[in-house]
């Protein structure tokens, strides 16, 4: 049989199925698949961006420099909060999601407005808005509504969009030149064009506080003492804050006059290097080591200086401890059993917070502090004659040591402070226009003291009679020096009371902040603490106890160059060991203006 030709069979089959391409032609398509399209637009898209999977530096929805400054942050990258937040999207909404850098509750709220200006909805960053679809204005930031950062988003239904962060962000922790916490206050102003964006104030570790984070545009800022001129070139600070970072920086401040003594940026603060999944701790450990030679004397010191943080953050719980010590350590011609103590300081801070809703926060502190060195009261070498004098607390003499060059004054560990809180941290009111945040709780404080002498001045007429009174107590030797040679080197050291002071009781606060229009801002904080019944051991006298701090600031920027304000503190303060009263109430308005050419 001869074979057909390849083209014929070619043409027959294509024949045959003609027809059924014309009837497919005509046929009605399938339905679509069940699901969302995912397309190249950044709001369908959330890129994941955490350690394990970091985004390509060609995505268009993080731009490069976001990989490295998520890393400042004390909250987790963008597409981590939108996966940890459980907000639902109702049919026929969108969402916009506005990242935080630190904790919620610590920066200023969000205010959304739809395209005619109207303020829609308001809350914390690190949450999803949602939103019927179309254009909005999302405000953020520190200062009067003319100085908020402004960002426009589209709101597409059924999608989250969420805006990156180019913004910036700082937390100023105010410390002593002892390097400890306190609430002080300070000024912040941005230097290229000229912006006060007001006060701010450091922490009371006894209070549960946290330091604020201000949310500011990129750019260069001064941090200069309450009440500074704008101007000034002394007791100030400069930062330059970059986009999309959270910015750590420590302000020494003299606790007495208010100025800023030096300061600068530091990780100490934050706790950024992971452990596993939900830890993260920091760690700065520094000091050094001097040998100092004169004639024939050796001085020599040791120094050192610690600080740990670790973090723990799951769900709606978050775990926050800091630990810090500092020690220095200064002997003479290396004779160790001579060391003296310049410092010597430990201290413990821990704060439990859990969220249960986005306005209400549960939380639990502790704080611990102690010293771990004896301290001790020396004569110098060149002393031939020295003579401790020891005391009762009523100046009775019941004592007297010339052989020893030194006596300790204080024990190790002593004294010893526990401070403990439970409470809850409550927004009441936040609408954009007013906040007020209360924080309502119990506090509870103990101080162990034992073992403690005190370097008192004292008469020497007097200290004769009565030794010449209690004659038997000294040598016939000693008895003679007393009389005749000791004037210059005496000591008198006067045994303490030991005791334990315990109190208890509520502490509150209230924290609000207005906006009066657009160039207008007031803040003011109210803390009460006050103890249900001090419980005071070992002699200790009971009087009332009660503490309060009043702090009301009014800044009303008039022009670009001119700002004036007014402030009022009022603070009273009665301790319930014996020590001073504190009852002030103060008033201070300042007209401040700067004109440079620059700008």
């Amino acid at each position: 049989m001869r074979a057909v030709p390849r083209w014929i069979s070619t043409v027959s089959r294509a024949c045959a199925v003609l027809p059924l391409y014309s009837v497919l032609a005509f046929a009605e398509p399938p339905p679509t698949l069940p699901g969302e399209e995912i397309t190249g637009e950044s709001s369908a898209t959330v890129v994941r961006d955490t350690a394990a999977t970091r985004a390509p530096i060609t995505s268009p929805y993080a731009p490069e420099w976001y990989v490295e400054a998520v890393k400042t942050w004390d909250a987790p990258s963008v597409s981590q909060q939108m996966d940890e937040d459980e907000t639902p999207v109702p049919i026929g909404k969108g969402a916009v999601f506005v990242p935080r850098m630190s904790e919620p509750d610590l920066e200023p709220d969000v205010q959304i407005a739809d395209s005619l200006g109207k303020v829609v909805v308001t809350g914390h960053p690190g949450k999803k808005f949602c939103l019927i679809p179309g254009t909005y204005s999302v405000l953020m930031g520190n200062g009067t509504t003319k100085q908020r950062i402004v960002k426009w988003v589209v709101v597409d239904e059924g999608r989250i969009t969420p805006v990156f962060p180019t913004w910036s962000a700082i937390q100023v922790e105010v410390v002593s030149e002892s390097n400890i916490p306190f609430k002080g206050s300070y000024e912040i102003v941005r230097l290229d064009e000229f912006e006060p964006f007001g006060r701010g104030y450091g922490r009371d570790p006894n209070q549960a506080q946290h330091v604020k984070t201000w949310i500011l545009k990129p750019g260069m800022y001064k941090i200069f003492g309450a009440g500074g001129s704008f101007n000034s070139v002394s007791s100030y600070v400069t930062v330059r804050l970059l986009p999309g970072e959270l910015t750590q920086f420590i302000a020494v401040e003299d606790s007495t006059t208010g100025k800023i003594v030096s300061g600068g940026v530091t990780n100490v603060a934050g706790a950024s290097r992971k452990i596993t999944t939900h830890w993260k701790y920091g760690l700065d450990i520094g000091g050094s080591v001097l040998f100092n030679t004169s004639n024939d004397t050796n001085n020599s010191a040791i120094v050192l200086l610690t600080n740990l943080r670790v973090n723990h953050t799951r769900s709606k719980g978050e775990w926050d401890t800091k630990f810090f010590f500092d020690e220095e350590l200064n002997f003479s011609n290396f004779k160790f059993s001579d060391i003296n103590n310049t410092a010597d300081d430990f201290r413990m801070y821990s704060l439990y917070i859990w969220r249960i809703m986005s306005w209400l926060g549960p939380y639990g502190r502790m704080q611990f502090e102690t010293n771990f060195f004896p301290v001790y009261d020396r004569f110098d070498e060149s002393s031939q004659l020295h003579l401790f004098f020891i005391t009762r607390p009523d100046s009775a003499v019941t004592g007297v040591d010339s052989t020893s060059r030194s006596k300790r004054l204080k024990p190790s560990l002593s004294p010893t402070d526990l401070e403990l809180g439970v409470g809850a941290n409550v927004d009441a009111i936040t609408s954009g226009v007013f906040d007020a945040k209360v924080r309502l709780g119990l506090g509870y404080s103990q101080r162990n003291i034992w073992d403690e002498y005190q370097d008192v001045p004292g008469d020497s007429n007097a200290i004769k009679t009565s030794d010449e009174n209690q004659a038997s107590i000294l040598s016939a030797d000693a008895r003679h020096a007393l009389l005749t040679r000791f004037q210059a080197n005496y000591k008198i050291l006067q045994r303490s009371n030991d005791a334990v002071v315990l109190t208890y009781g509520p502490e509150t606060s209230i924290d609000a902040t207005l906006r009066l229009g657009r160039f207008i801002t007031a803040e003011g904080e109210v803390i009460v603490q006050f103890p249900i019944e001090p419980i005071i051991d070992m002699h200790a006298v009971r009087p009332d106890y009660w503490v309060y701090w009043v702090n009301t600031t009014v800044s009303w920027r008039i022009s670009n160059s001119v700002t004036l304000d007014y402030l009022y503190t009022y603070q009273y303060s009665q301790p319930v060991s014996n020590g001073p009263k504190i009852d002030l109430s103060q008033h201070r308005v300042w007209l401040r203006y700067s004109f440079n050419t620059s700008r």
